[in-house]
């Protein structure tokens, strides 16, 4: 009775430093577990048991208070931002902690962070700024996909991570605008990707997305203008130059020129003519790229809501290559009462993009320079001069492109969740999400019929039509339970979730279509009796139930455990389910009462993480367990009537299952003078196990091997992320830098044979991947320089059989086999490969008054790349135009370190793929940098302006590089032959000015 005499019913409101309501901050009497949540409105209420307790008033991302009750029944509470990044809320799988709580290798980024490149693109605003992700662009071309990969390359398969937004699993983020991101967490280890189960070997993206709220209406818009310009041309021998490479190779060779070949050769020779310069006639100057966002975002009653709309055009460096992208999204979130949440979230994505013809970059290099781009003699496109050139007119290329290469993508992205607070227990919450994912990509081209001359012509125009509908819905529901008993703390999740994937794809061809944009349909094709058509359908289901405890002990001494069981519809019987689990540790050592008060030391953490994940898309088929039959090209008289046949197409692997990758990570953070110096480090090895890949089957088969789990890969590395922040008078500053180095290694392919790929016009493929090297790793004849004529009688005194057909100014290839003579399967050695040694990325933030700076660096060390042009514009032959370089050959009595010309090539000096083709891929770039003024808001207050700002930004600005092609950058075109460069288009200089408004 005296118990409940004393006790006291007090009440109150909790609300931010922005005066908003912070529903769902926690009350707890300290040293109890006497506790209770805000509502909607922020309001609280608690019966406690004496007037002397102590108030815990705490929220994620902000200071927790200790409180008096006293006399006091009545509190108005404001929680201040915690801006220690020890207290910043990071989200995992299915939830968020504290940084400080973090047991796995968590990367993450802030969305104004990304907002800084003239693509907008979310992903190349993410480039340089996290340890162990690594992403390039696959193209400079506008509206090119970003390459990502997590601690390496972990399969030959797909090795794209995976991307959850706001919860919901998807493909890919390009439906996104970097304006519309809150937060982005990179998932690194096992330990904190198993949560993902058999879609987390590659690493997880989380990307949060930002929501609505604040006081009254805020409106923002963000507007920017550049153009762009390629960032560097190859230097090429102009018409007279290659006239006079030209004669010499035909004289090396004893061949005597034309008369009509001489005449024209002597003449731009004689005149010293320039000719064309193909890449000027490719590459267009100051081509406009422009992004425009607004949104609008706010707060009613018990409805937080935003609205955005992003618009981006781009017109590419080549003439008929351009994109165009506009995103909407709609967010809203609902509070149906102080315990129940109702969010929906709503994107819109439609691109308009143009590609370019394969062809046109190389032909700007292989074209010869004597023939013009339009023929005024004949009032058509010039033609090659001379037939041995296997370059056609780019002009021409571009022109007959108008029409082709065209897609349009519609993309559809739904996500509505509903959360329930404290369901029939305090601490206990339930979360239902739905997820539905719409794209659909159509593609349309149009070749026309044309007439240059006997070698240059098309004498039927085609017409081609293809779309292709991705479908995915995922259902997820879970259980997560908070609880505090007194030196202890439980955070548990526990749920289940259903995903569907669909893939439909159908294409037409017809020809003889006219050459008119609004007659470019399939039913106005004169001949409709030649058509091709073609399509498939693809489907697949996982169902999943997956678990996490978070335990904390005085505090510091942290353990997480996950445990999530996959089943898949793409295996069968005993390898359907998957089971992946995976546990971390850590120790807070600043926590111990032995730290307590040190002034030097900020935060001390150790780490330690182990898992498996799986990876069930490196399955493209989700039908291997089947058998299938075609009907392709077989055809039967059958009673004097001509019927389809049906053959089988492809064997079946009923024991076909998961890709496994089994994680170990060691882990340090390090704060020093309160966070002003910071120290991130991790030390890792991924071993994917059961790779999928496809052996040869034996002749007598007579199918294709189907595909199996017979291989092992290794990545494992270190990766270290430092940071400098402080504030000294007006000038504030922020410097991060990040360094990963990185060992790929394959462990196993079930086979002696290796996987060939990487393979380039008139030469042996380049790539092998095979046991003990990295996955596409460079194999080719080693070179020992150029034959002098006292080197090649010495070597021939000795060895006659070695490279018998040599003469002076001829490559010298190494016997690597030591036989004394080149074979060019036996003597290949391995070349390097385009995994670096290591990458890295330094950011800069400076702030001075209302003048910001900003500048980051990427860059790559160690890596190689084939240059696939060597064999075209440094051969010996004659196929192209040349490398300005090639005017510094080899010839007569001068030896130089470019081998001699032949039109027989006979010494194979640049028809064997050897160690010339390979050259140093490093390269460091100053990606961006960007200089603002914002102006005073005594100037705009009137207004109503809350923010007016203005910048100038360049993108790919300098880049060191030894790389004698367009871009080391972008050269990474796959796995199997990543590194090898097949031309690929560079990345564009650009210069902009924008403007950022608040209101």
């Amino acid at each position: 009775m005296e118990t409940v005499q004393n006790q006291v019913s007090i009440s109150g409101n909790i609300k931010d430093s922005h005066g908003e309501p912070l529903m769902g901050a926690a009350i707890v009497v300290k040293g109890t577990t006497t506790g209770t949540t805000a509502d909607i409105d922020g309001n609280f209420q608690l019966t406690i048991e004496n007037s002397d307790a102590i108030l815990m008033v705490s929220f994620l991302g902000m200071v927790t208070k200790e409180i008096p009750v006293g006399n006091k029944t009545v509190f108005d509470i404001v929680l201040e931002d915690d801006f220690s990044s020890l207290e910043e809320v990071v989200v995992v799988g299915y939830g968020t902690t504290k940084k400080s709580d973090l047991t796995g290798a968590i990367a993450s980024v802030k969305g104004k962070d990304l907002n800084v490149t003239s693509s907008q693109d979310v992903l190349s605003g993410m480039q340089g700024k996290m340890a162990g992700v690594h992403i390039t662009k696959n193209s400079g071309a506008p509206g090119a996909d970003a390459l990502v990969r997590i601690r390496g390359i972990g399969t030959i398969n797909n090795s794209d991570p995976i991307y959850v937004v706001d919860g919901f699993q998807v493909s890919d983020i390009n439906y996104l605008s970097v304006n519309d991101i809150e937060s982005i967490e990179v998932l690194k280890d096992a330990s904190a990707t198993a949560i993902y189960g058999s879609r987390g070997a590659n690493g997880v993206i989380l990307v949060t997305t930002k929501k609505g709220g604040g006081k009254g209406v805020q409106f923002s818009l963000n507007y920017n203008y550049g153009v762009q310009s390629a960032s560097k041309k190859i230097d090429m021998l102009n018409a007279w130059q290659f006239a006079t490479l030209y004669r010499e190779a035909n004289s090396n060779s004893g061949i005597t020129l034309s008369a009509y070949e001489d005449k024209v050769t002597q003449f731009v020779i004689d005149h010293k003519s320039e000719g064309t310069d193909w890449q000027d006639q490719v590459f267009r100057e100051y081509t406009p790229v422009q992004n425009l966002d607004f949104s609008v975002s706010g707060k009613s009653g018990k409805n937080s809501y935003l609205g955005s709309v992003f618009y981006n055009s781009n017109e590419g460096l080549v003439k008929y290559n351009d994109f165009s992208k506009l995103n909407l999204r709609l967010q809203n979130s609902y509070a149906i009462t102080d315990k129940i949440t109702w969010d929906i979230d709503v994107s819109y994505s439609k691109s308009d993009k143009q590609d370019i013809d394969g062809g046109v970059l190389t032909s700007s290099l292989y074209m010869d320079p004597i023939a013009p781009a339009w023929d005024e003699n004949t009032n058509n496109y010039g033609t090659r001069t001379f037939n041995a050139i296997e370059g056609s007119n780019p002009a021409m290329l571009i022109d007959h492109s108008q029409y082709d290469r065209l897609s349009w993508t519609n993309r559809i992205v739904g996500n509505t969740s509903v959360s329930v607070r404290d369901i029939f227990i305090s601490g206990l919450s339930f979360k239902s999400r739905f997820g539905y994912d719409n794209n659909t990509i159509k593609g349309k081209g149009y070749y026309p019929e044309f007439y240059v001359d006997t070698n240059t012509y098309n004498q039927e125009s085609s017409l081609y039509q293809n779309e292709r509908n991705l479908i995915s819905m995922l259902w997820s529901n879970y259980f997560s339970y908070e609880k505090i008993i007194g030196k202890h703390s439980i955070n548990a999740m526990l749920g289940t979730e259903m995903q569907n994937f669909e893939n439909e794809y159908v294409s037409g061809t017809v020809y003889d279509v006219p050459n008119d944009p609004n007659q470019m349909y399939f039913d106005l094709a004169s001949n409709l009796e030649r058509k091709a058509l073609e399509g498939n359908f693809k489907e697949s289901r996982l169902l999943s139930y997956f678990g996490r405890v978070n335990y904390k002990f005085l505090d510091r001494y942290i353990l997480t455990a996950t445990l999530r069981a996959d089943g898949s519809s793409k295996f069968l019987g005993d390898n359907r389910w998957g089971i992946f689990p995976s546990a971390a540790v850590a120790w807070d050592l600043m926590k111990e009462p032995s730290m307590q008060g040190n002034n030097v030391i900020s935060n001390l953490k150790l780490r330690s993480g182990w898992g498996i994940v799986g990876n069930q898309n490196s399955l493209n088929n989700p039908y291997v367990y089947a058998s299938t039959i075609t009907s392709q090209s077989n055809s039967y008289v059958i009673g004097g009537q001509i019927v389809n046949g049906y053959y089988p197409a492809a064997l079946a692997n009923k024991d076909i299952k998961w890709e496994t990758t089994e994680t170990f990570n060691l882990g340090i953070d390090l704060g020093l003078f309160e966070d002003k110096l910071a120290l991130d480090a991790n030390v890792f090895q991924n071993t994917t196990s059961d790779m999928i890949a496809t052996p040869q089957a034996p002749v007598y088969v007579g199918y294709n091997a189907v595909p199996s789990n017979i291989g092992s890969v290794r990545n494992k590395g270190i990766e270290v992320t430092l940071g400098h922040k402080n504030k000294i008078g007006d000038l504030s500053y922020n410097i991060n830098w990040n360094i990963t180095a990185l060992k790929n290694e394959v462990l196993d392919l079930g086979t002696s044979t290796a996987i060939i790929a990487g393979s380039l016009p008139r030469l042996d493929p380049t790539t092998y991947t095979d046991v003990g090297n990295e996955i596409g790793a460079f194999r080719g004849l080693a070179t020992n320089g150029i034959f002098t004529q006292e080197t090649l009688d010495a070597l021939h005194a000795q060895y006659p059989g070695y490279q018998p057909t040599a003469q002076p100014g001829d490559v010298w290839f190494v016997d690597a086999d030591g036989d004394h003579k080149i074979d060019k399967n036996n003597d290949r050695q391995y070349l390097g490969s385009a995994v670096p040694d290591f990458t890295s990325g330094l950011n800069i933030q400076l702030n001075w008054k209302n003048i910001d700076f900003s500048c980051y660096f990427i860059g790559s060390y160690g890596n190689e790349i084939v240059n696939g042009q060597y064999v075209y514009i440094y051969g010996s032959n004659i196929k192209s135009n040349w490398h300005a370089d090639m005017w510094n050959r080899s010839h007569g009595d001068v030896i130089t370190d470019i081998p001699r010309l032949d039109i027989a090539d006979v010494n194979g000096n640049t028809s064997t793929f050897s160690d010339r083709f390979v050259e140093d891929g490093s390269y460091l770039r100053l990606k961006n940098i960007q200089i603002g003024y914002s102006f005073p808001e005594s100037l705009y207050s009137k207004v109503k302006l809350s923010e007016f700002r203005v910048y100038f930004s360049a993108d790919n600005l300098l880049t060191f590089t030894k790389y004698s092609g367009w871009d080391p950058e972008p050269v990474s075109f796959g796995t199997l032959n990543g590194g090898v460069d097949y031309g690929t288009y560079p990345l564009p200089r650009v210069l902009s000015l924008g403007l950022n408004l608040k209101f």
